[in-house]
């Protein structure tokens, strides 16, 4: 379970730091969307947060993580991890696998992972 969730995690981060411009606008430019685009960007990120619900509540059933809020868990993390593309800069300080490195480690303690 700690493995899916790394996984996800590093997926989530490593796509926010390598297509920060395609994610940036996709999510900041929700709004303009209509139609056909705007449902399929909705579902494609309900798919993602789904993913992450699962990876999370299945966690807590199994006794694996020990947070009592999973939902908001779920929700905290994703939202952190689609953020990289908010600030995020190829020039900085971490690498896109170091900060994924990093996220997966803030997200084990976010879901109280031994």
């Amino acid at each position: 379970m700690a493995l899916r969730l790394d996984l996800l995690v590093e997926c989530l981060v490593l796509f926010h730091a390598h297509r920060r411009d395609l994610a940036f606008i996709a999510s900041s430019e929700i709004r303009s969307l209509t139609g056909e685009a705007r449902t399929t960007y909705i579902a494609a990120r309900d798919r993602q947060q789904r993913l992450m619900d699962h990876v999370i509540e299945d966690g807590v059933a199994r006794r694996v993580f020990t947070t009592p809020y999973p939902r908001e868990a779920a929700r905290a993390v994703v939202t952190m991890c689609t953020g990289v593309s908010q600030w995020y800069r190829a020039e900085g300080e971490h690498s896109p696998q170091a900060l994924a490195e990093r996220y997966r480690a803030m997200v084990r303690m976010t879901v109280g992972a031994s």
